[in-house]
């Protein structure tokens, strides 16, 4: 079970770091849609995403017999996912309605599949760990976010003639991913973790959501949309050493997987919560030093983006740890579908705002750069402070969350 997990979720990762890091990318610079219109249609999909998120949720909670029926609707939509993801560098320019439906089309796809598979993850943290689970996630997802990385450089180096190289790599990426998450369905029908009839209690079946994941979830939503910013916006930047900028968001990815080893010592001595609240605080103050970054040579630009990634990759890391020790020790799966589905909904709703904060800014600053010479610059400042928040609320939550029984090795 756990390698077909581990198949899905990479598939499901490559699919999803390509819609966030590359989608407004391609709407703006491929497709020529004006940025802040570009921006309100990816805010637009992502709300629409996170309200399919939170609906599915609520309707497992309240029935949880729909969970016998999801292995026959996740095939349907992983190839819709697919889809919408791999053709939409292919349509004509400008074509701003057949931007909205494909994007619609993979979200509310992606919904489908995405909730039943993270539901899952809680009864193998149960068994595995917090943090091992969260480790194999994070490490999946982050290979995955190196190869769309590696697009990204491809797309930024070679300059205005990708337009054919990206169909390509674009499709190539969703059609491996849809056979990478075909373990989905088998996953689902072959007994989840925990049989919400067999094993819960009535009480546990009706009674709501605890407030430190309300909580944690509204940290989530705020501290996302100020980082993913961070990371949209490397797109569009313009560094003195070229090569080296171009390949920005595929260094910070390198950084994002080497957090797995600096932030894993770190959760151990002062807890994954904690970890997580310092590791918001430091992504986000890194932003501070991007105007001098930019004006960098290759060497220091190399290492200070492999080092901002770091700083920031124990939020992918350690988000998901924090969520299944807050969901407490509930035998419900469905209930764990729900708390997934908040919490993805809120990280949706999150990097929407992001989207449309970058289009803002591009907008309002023509020819495109990034506060080459403003470090004042209201975006420069604001990300820290929003990150700051984030990680005071998820401190917060940590004092409203349910008591959990520990899994056998949380933190190993």
């Amino acid at each position: 079970m756990l390698i077909g997990y581990t198949s899905a979720h990479f598939g499901k990762s490559l699919l999803w770091s390509g819609e966030d890091a590359l989608t407004l990318y391609i709407l703006i610079r491929t497709l020529d849609l004006p940025p802040a219109m570009a921006g309100m249609v990816f805010l637009s999909s992502a709300l629409w995403n996170a309200l399919c998120d939170g609906l599915f949720a609520m309707i497992l909670l309240r029935w949880p017999g729909v969970w016998r029926y999801l292995p026959v609707v996740t095939v349907p939509a992983i190839i819709g996912a697919g889809i919408g993801f791999a053709i939409l560098p292919m349509v004509a320019k400008g074509s701003l309605f057949a931007s909205i439906a494909l994007l619609f089309l993979f979200r509310t796809c992606f919904c489908l599949l995405d909730i039943p598979h993270n539901a899952l993850t809680h009864g193998l943290a149960m068994q595995f760990g917090h943090l091992p689970m969260a480790r194999l996630r994070s490490l999946s997802a982050g290979i995955a976010a190196l190869i769309i990385g590696f697009v990204g450089f491809q797309i930024i180096h070679t300059g205005e003639s990708t337009h054919t190289i990206l169909e390509m790599l674009i499709f190539s990426i969703g059609v491996s991913a849809c056979l990478l998450m075909l373990p989905i369905p088998f996953l689902l029908k072959h007994s989840p973790p925990e049989s919400p009839a067999s094993h819960s209690s009535a009480s546990d079946a009706n009674a709501p959501l605890n407030k430190g994941l309300w909580i944690y979830c509204l940290a989530s939503l705020i501290g996302l949309s100020g980082l993913a910013a961070f990371a949209k916006a490397i797109l569009h930047m313009d560094f003195r050493a070229e090569t080296i900028g171009a390949a920005a968001l595929l260094l910070m990815t390198v950084g994002r997987i080497a957090a797995i080893w600096f932030w894993t010592p770190l959760a151990r001595k002062i807890g994954s919560r904690q970890a997580l609240a310092l590791s918001y605080v430091l992504g986000g103050g890194s932003v501070l030093c991007m105007p001098i970054m930019a004006g960098m040579q290759d060497l220091p630009l190399f290492f200070s983006l492999i080092t901002c990634g770091i700083l920031g990759g124990g939020i992918a890391y350690l988000s998901w740890a924090v969520l299944t020790e807050t969901l407490g020790n509930s035998t419900n799966v469905s209930r764990h579908a729900a708390g997934f589905g908040l919490f993805t909904m809120s990280m949706k709703i999150g990097l929407g705002l992001s989207a449309l904060l970058v289009g803002w800014w591009l907008s309002a600053r023509q020819p495109v750069q990034f506060m080459m010479n403003d470090s004042l610059s209201l975006l420069t400042i604001a990300i820290p402070v929003i990150t700051l928040i984030a990680a005071l609320l998820i401190l917060l939550s940590g004092k409203f969350s349910v008591s959990a029984v520990p899994s056998p090795h949380p933190y190993s």
